[in-house]
């Protein structure tokens, strides 16, 4: 998607909460990279990760407001959820990006994937297209491509959601349950989806979502766990 973009060689890029730095080998080859990463043990992992094999790199950890903007393009993949005010995140992220310069985002999608996963990771909601687009367009955005991804996921994830893991919780609250009635708060255990699975079933998860990629080249998903957009700055 960033390809289509047609970006100059000269080109500078912001990813916004890059974490590990997973995206780093892929943002930089479309021009000058700079990661912002508010974890300074976060980014400390991903310098001494990266900045052998990735020498242009810029790395920062102060406050956004201290980076110049007249970005081309600032992405943010899943982070647009952990910021509490989404609008005044997204007035800042606006602040970073030149005029006619995009922001590439990913969030969840659909509240009624809401679960554990969620509550572990910090997130303070789900979007879908429509909540997604109203928070864009009211921070001056418009809209140039946005899709449901990960679809081949979707039902289980529905059914992990709603029916796994109310069931389990369930189960461990009654376990848990003191003689009184009263519930030990430690009963939660660790979510099945925050934990690496089999390979054999990462093969199969990868091999599934895998014709997405193409197929947003041409095409919209209806429906997925996961939404990316691309919005352009006015």
């Amino acid at each position: 998607m960033i390809s289509r973009l047609d970006l100059p060689r000269t080109a500078r890029l912001l990813d916004i909460g890059t974490g590990t730095g997973g995206m780093i080998p892929v943002l930089s080859a479309f021009g000058e990279l700079t990661v912002f990463e508010p974890s300074s043990v976060a980014l400390g992992f991903t310098r001494d990760a990266y900045q052998g094999s990735h020498p242009g790199v810029t790395y920062k950890t102060d406050a956004l407001s201290t980076i110049d903007g007249q970005f081309d393009v600032v992405t943010a993949f899943d982070v647009l959820e952990h910021c509490k005010d989404d609008l005044a995140a997204l007035v800042e992220w606006s602040a970073l990006i030149k005029p006619g310069g995009r922001l590439l985002l990913t969030v969840p999608a659909f509240p009624s994937l809401w679960g554990r996963n969620d509550e572990l990771s910090h997130h303070y909601r789900r979007y879908t297209k429509q909540t997604l687009t109203d928070v864009l367009t009211q921070r001056g955005f418009s809209i140039q491509k946005m899709s449901y991804t990960y679809l081949a996921a979707f039902v289980p994830v529905w059914l992990s959601r709603n029916i796994k893991e109310k069931m389990e919780t369930r189960a461990a609250a009654a376990r848990a349950a003191g003689p009184d009635g009263s519930i030990d708060a430690s009963f939660d255990d660790i979510p099945w989806d925050f934990k690496q699975p089999p390979a054999i079933i990462n093969s199969a998860l990868q091999a599934a979502c895998s014709w997405e990629k193409d197929w947003l080249q041409y095409g919209d998903l209806p429906f997925g766990t996961s939404i990316v957009a691309i919005a352009r700055k006015s």
